[in-house]
């Protein structure tokens, strides 16, 4: 499994959430061969050649958003952001080291939406937890990865 991180964001109350993302910065390191994902600590590793005869990168999106869910009286979702591709063909990785997302609220949808009887949640609390975020700090730790990552994969 390739590294990803999350953030968790606030939302209207239903609406409906929608993202799009940009790769504006992008490396490409060559020379790698990843080794399959272990299904259990300790178990052998599960190894599908139909996956490593593929010569292309991933079309999964950048970032992917979750379903809405309720922390206290906040309405949030998960994005998701995975910023590192495989060519296991060609042995190359792709890090997307800078990324632009547009986050839209539009249409209606109602999964999870707030109960009036809801407590508040602590005002301390709301900047920490569901706030938006103009920079993603996770991609600077992924855009390293592979340099970390060089003596555990070459092959």
């Amino acid at each position: 499994m390739l590294p990803t991180f999350s953030r968790l964001i606030t939302i209207p109350d239903q609406s409906g959430v929608s993202v799009q993302a940009t790769v504006e910065q992008e490396d490409e390191y060559d020379g790698y061969r990843l080794i399959p994902v272990q299904t259990d600590e300790g178990a052998a590793f599960s190894f599908d050649p139909a996956a490593y005869e593929r010569d292309t990168f991933e079309n999964e999106p950048v970032v992917r958003v979750g379903s809405p869910a309720l922390l206290r009286n906040l309405r949030v979702v998960t994005l998701t952001v995975a910023p590192v591709r495989f060519n296991p063909v060609q042995g190359k990785i792709r890090v997307a080291r800078r990324l632009r997302v547009q986050v839209s609220f539009s249409g209606q949808n109602p999964e999870n939406s707030r109960r009036p009887d809801d407590r508040p949640i602590p005002p301390p609390l709301i900047g920490s937890i569901g706030s938006s975020w103009s920079t993603m700090e996770g991609t600077e730790e992924a855009a390293t990865w592979p340099r970390h990552m060089a003596g555990h994969l070459r092959g």
